[in-house]
């Protein structure tokens, strides 16, 4: 039994697609669909190419080395920067990746070939695009704990 699990799992499954099976293939798009939708969603802003990015995304995925879900996180943050508004997708992607997902920032910026520092400076922004509050660097509960008329 755990060597069927293992032969279904997505790293046995990219590779077999690698070396060009289909069905490996076609198992790994049904159970990462509504990843690949998301992604595409997210850098397309919801066009009407969503469904080419999808494909693109994917396929650009599958010769990914690394976990497959980094592969297509990776895929999708190279083709946002050959989009129209490369800034704004790699941005909205920041936002999925950190703010819904709740990956360190550094981790997301890796996966999405950007530095440090430009993850910082793109991030309020789309933040600030998608209808979120803006990032506050104060502690917002530094009232509470604060030794106040205590001398």
């Amino acid at each position: 039994m755990a060597l069927r699990s293992l032969a279904s799992s997505d790293a046995v499954l990219s590779r077999r697609s690698r070396y060009g099976d289909r069905g490996a293939a076609r198992r790994l798009a049904a159970r990462h669909a509504e990843r690949v939708a998301e992604l595409s969603a997210v850098v397309t802003g919801g066009s009407d190419q969503t469904a080419a990015l999808a494909r693109s995304g994917f396929a650009l995925a599958l010769r990914g080395r690394r976990p497959f879900d980094d592969a297509l996180v990776t895929a999708f943050g190279r083709l946002a920067a050959t989009t129209a508004d490369p800034d704004g997708a790699r941005a909205r992607l920041l936002v999925l990746l950190v703010e819904v997902e709740h990956r360190p920032l550094d981790e997301a910026a890796a996966l999405l070939g950007l530095g440090a520092d430009t993850a910082d400076e793109l991030l309020p922004g789309a933040r600030s695009t998608t209808g979120l509050p803006p990032l506050s660097r104060h502690c917002r509960g530094w009232g509470l704990v604060a030794r106040r008329g205590l001398t």
